[in-house]
């Protein structure tokens, strides 16, 4: 075998291994996906929430939380059965990632709980949107549908605490069903009735510098 042989055989297996790893890679990447996903609602899961929130920074303008659940969900369970109220659950966590529009992270974390991250822009869009009311065509026709019960907090500290701020002003929320979304307040909100649920922690984003304040957010 002469140097040109030897050189273009080289170049041939240097090639080839490229080729192989690129492919482990993106095999990787599809199964690592598929662990990340929720599959009733193909939103990102717990698992997919908290990686892709150690990707990001809120520097790059992704600086508000918001925490949601389905108002009225128990009682679509409770009337139409739980396949009933999967659809709807489904159907409100795409309501509220259109609402947000695409540059926003939507995660389902469990339940009837979802979670986003996004801009402020995103939080004019969500208000436009005014109440986010979904329904399923097997409960359309008795007029059972669910409400999001949205709350809203600037990430000025860490990603838990910011999740808890959210947490506590979507109880908010709840009870003035006319607005589309709460924005946490310190002197309305009771932080501790956030304790109820799970605390996501994403120690990654602990770090991070202070952002746009609330008022901030409101304009």
């Amino acid at each position: 075998m002469n140097a040109r042989s030897v050189t273009a055989f080289t170049a041939g297996v240097t090639t080839t291994t490229a080729v192989a790893a690129l492919i482990l890679r993106m095999r990787t990447e599809r199964l690592r996906s598929g662990f990340e996903r929720d599959e009733l609602t193909g939103l990102l899961n717990r698992k997919g929430w908290e990686r892709q929130l150690a990707r990001r920074s809120t520097a790059r303008g992704q600086n508000v939380v918001l925490v949601a659940d389905c108002n009225g969900l128990k009682r679509v369970n409770d009337t139409f059965g739980h396949a009933a109220g999967d659809r709807l659950i489904t159907a409100a966590g795409h309501a509220l990632a259109a609402a947000l529009g695409d540059g926003a992270v939507v995660a389902r974390l469990g339940g009837d709980e979802f979670a986003a991250l996004c801009g402020p822009a995103a939080l004019d869009r969500l208000r436009a949107c005014g109440p986010l009311t979904v329904e399923t065509p097997s409960t359309t026709a008795a007029g059972a549908r669910s409400r999001l019960a949205i709350g809203a907090s600037a990430v000025t500290g860490g990603m838990a605490e910011a999740m808890h701020r959210a947490d506590a002003a979507m109880y908010r929320n709840k009870r003035d069903q006319d607005a589309a979304f709460a924005l946490f307040d310190p002197i309305s909100d009771d932080t501790g009735l956030a304790d109820r649920r799970p605390e996501v922690r994403v120690r990654d984003l602990d770090s991070i510098d202070p952002v746009r304040e609330m008022e901030t957010v409101h304009g």
